[in-house]
């Protein structure tokens, strides 16, 4: 795989190259260098791959399970909390289904779509979903293409059962992490409804019964209380949600945030009325700032 990509990396303009150094750092070289072949498919833009690239860098390491040059196809997967499977689909097409107003036999192309998979034994279980549209093109906001846009998403949701989420470059611009976030937060949900079920559903199958904390159910984040942030940021064990298995809540070593830098400044500012120029805030300072 490496020699194809260094390969392909030859034949990239000055501008290519510039995209490449921008994302190398956030998925790593041999995916930065996959994803910004992908220009041109489907009209995608160096602005759409740099958008792709750091909205999925949270999720680092990807590893490329397929990568295709001609026709250019590319699929990525990155192992989330020690057993998920994250796949990542760049320019992920959808058959257009019998009600759409368009020509059945073509496809849409949706910008970005993650796959969320449980691994069960030797099985692979989705359990969630999700799609991104980077509307780059004035086209996306006149009144025929907002129009278009409509019949599409209803489309894309009655063939895949979603709907993509909608960004457009000033907002992307704007607040990055509002849309990083997100995502973050979507996959988190997904694990913890697939653990709510998986664990009622053994305990429903078991011939004996079984007290309620015999299989695990995920708990109150002991860092946060419950609240989601610390320090005003998601609160990093459970990354923003509040709860998270019990293995992983009893992992949480509360002594390493008896001491936190200040969120508010860096190096301690004298005017910081959060730490009143220490640059540290303890524990319940930080939660006192959510």
């Amino acid at each position: 795989m490496k020699k194809i990509l260094d390969e392909v990396a030859k034949s990239f303009s000055n501008n290519q190259h510039r995209v490449f150094r921008n994302i190398k750092d956030s998925v790593g070289s041999e995916v930065a260098i996959a994803l910004v072949s992908m220009q041109g498919v489907s009209n995608t833009s160096q602005q759409e791959i740099d958008f792709v690239a750091k909205l999925i860098a949270p999720f680092s390491p990807f590893k490329i399970t397929y990568y295709n040059v001609s026709p250019k196809s590319l699929e990525l997967e990155a192992v989330v909390e020690n057993s998920y499977k994250l796949r990542v689909f760049p320019q992920y097409t959808v058959r257009q289904p019998d009600t759409s107003r368009t020509n059945r036999s073509k496809k849409w192309s949706v910008d970005l779509v993650l796959e969320l998979f449980a691994v069960i034994g030797d099985r692979e279980y989705q359990i969630g979903i999700v799609g991104f549209e980077y509307d780059g093109h004035s086209d996306h906001y006149l009144e025929s293409g907002v129009l278009t846009a409509y019949v599409r998403d209803a489309g894309i949701f009655q063939e895949k059962g979603f709907n993509p989420v909608r960004v457009s470059p000033s907002g992307w611009k704007s607040k990055p992490q509002h849309y990083v976030k997100a995502l973050k937060k979507f996959v988190r949900r997904k694990i913890i409804e697939f653990e709510k079920i998986q664990s009622a559903s053994i305990k429903e199958a078991l011939p004996y019964e079984v007290d309620d904390g015999f299989y695990e159910h995920p708990v109150t984040c002991v860092l946060c209380n419950g609240i989601g942030k610390f320090g005003g940021d998601d609160c990093p064990p459970c990354r923003g949600m509040g709860s998270l298995s019990r293995y992983n809540n009893d992992q949480i070593d509360l002594e390493k945030y008896e001491s936190n830098k200040c969120p508010k400044c860096t190096g301690g500012s004298s005017r910081c009325k959060a730490c009143k120029g220490s640059g540290e805030l303890s524990r319940e300072q930080m939660l006192d700032l959510n």
